[in-house]
């Protein structure tokens, strides 16, 4: 039996509807909203349509620590003095049979270094005398012990009764610019203008001094 002409112009429209609705169906079955990357992370979508990495890390990745930072053994010491030599320390270059010399810039702090003694003198404690006397005199000599030594205490304020190397016209002392760091052996000593802080890299002691006073660890 045939169909009028006029019937099938109206069942057309029917016909492209369901065939439309079919044709999303179909489609959706194959998408997932939350699919996700290569990586395993869940990928998102910007307003384009165009897919985008997810920010969440991999699994078994972590954010790595920051460094822990260096802290002073007594308050205005160089930051990290009392352990390893820093890697800019260079060596002293002025070198007397054996010993070591250096001075502060100001002239003020002057050491010495040998295997078997080491100690810094802050020349303004002779007159102020913050550390009080002895039978020799003033406590103006920081001794520190050496890496041989025994008796693995801080250094101790002395008297001493010979002036510094440095100040002897044939044993001049290296100056010792303010930022920067030497070493001879096993001491070292950092620069800087609150002061000067040298110790031991064995023993882990050593002394912040200035000319108010000297703090040691």
């Amino acid at each position: 039996m045939s169909v009028p002409v006029r019937r099938c112009f109206r069942l057309l429209p029917a016909l492209v509807l369901v065939t439309g609705l079919l044709a999303g169906c179909w489609g959706s079955s194959g998408t997932d909203q939350n699919a996700t990357s290569d990586s395993g992370a869940p990928s998102t979508q910007d307003s384009a349509g165009i897919e985008l990495p997810s920010t969440r890390p991999s699994a078994g990745t972590e954010a790595s620590p920051s460094a822990a930072q260096s802290s002073a053994p007594v308050p205005g010491a160089y930051l990290g003095a009392g352990g390893p030599r820093p890697a800019n320390a260079t060596p002293i270059t002025a070198v007397y049979s054996g010993y070591a010399v250096i001075v502060t810039p100001s002239k003020n702090i002057s050491c010495e270094f040998s295997d078997t003694s080491a100690g810094c003198g802050v020349m303004n404690y002779t007159d102020s005398k913050p550390y009080g006397s002895d039978e020799l005199g003033p406590k103006w000599w920081v001794r520190m012990k050496s890496s041989a030594s025994a008796d693995q205490a801080e250094p101790e304020m002395v008297s001493r009764s010979q002036p510094p190397l440095s100040q002897n016209p044939g044993t001049p002392g290296q100056q010792v610019e303010y930022g920067t760091v030497v070493y001879h052996g096993d001491y070292v000593c950092a620069s800087e203008d609150a002061g000067l802080t040298c110790w031991n890299t064995t023993t882990g002691h050593g002394a912040f001094m200035n000319r108010d006073a000297t703090a040691t660890f």
